[in-house]
């Protein structure tokens, strides 16, 4: 079994509220996932890909930190991404009403452990320097309800005496 395959594996005992997962890197290169191969998990992949890189074009415009996760909620459920390094990235759906911070971090501690095992095998180094576990803090999460917030900053500053 590979590392990648194990991660899912990993994250579907932690996590029993994701319905389907799939591990990709670059556009389409499926990694390992839940779906079976086939025309829906194609499918799933390019629908999660063609979010993620919306996402990423908003962040740019927006002069923002590179995304390193995502929650998109719907009626009918909810679709979860987490980016890491080598342009790899989890999608993870669930049904309804998910625990979000638990189903990030879980999906987080999947992908990086992936990445980890896959550099400890020797298979090289990342090529991105992107956060796998988004906790670096020059990253951001973006949210849908997040599409229309404010800026939290103020704009104030505290000016020093000279």
């Amino acid at each position: 079994m590979s590392v990648y395959q194990e991660a899912i594996n990993e994250l579907l005992e932690m996590s029993a509220g994701i319905e389907q997962a799939v591990m990709v890197r670059g556009a389409s290169e499926v990694l390992a996932g839940t779906y079976g191969g086939g025309p829906a998990e194609a499918a799933a992949v390019e629908k999660a890909r063609a979010v993620l890189e919306e996402a990423r074009a908003a962040a740019r415009e927006m002069e923002r930190p590179p995304l390193t996760q995502l929650f998109v909620e719907t009626r009918s459920g909810c679709l979860f991404i987490v980016a890491g390094d080598r342009d790899t990235w989890l999608a993870v759906t669930t049904g309804p009403d998910p625990t979000v911070g638990l189903i990030l971090y879980d999906a987080n501690t999947a992908l990086r452990t992936a990445l980890e095992k896959e550099a400890a095998a020797g298979d090289g180094e990342s090529d991105t320097g992107e956060a796998a576990d988004g906790q670096d803090g020059a990253a951001e999460s973006a949210t849908a309800e997040d599409a229309d917030t404010p800026d939290a900053d103020s704009g104030e500053e505290e000016e020093e005496d000279g």
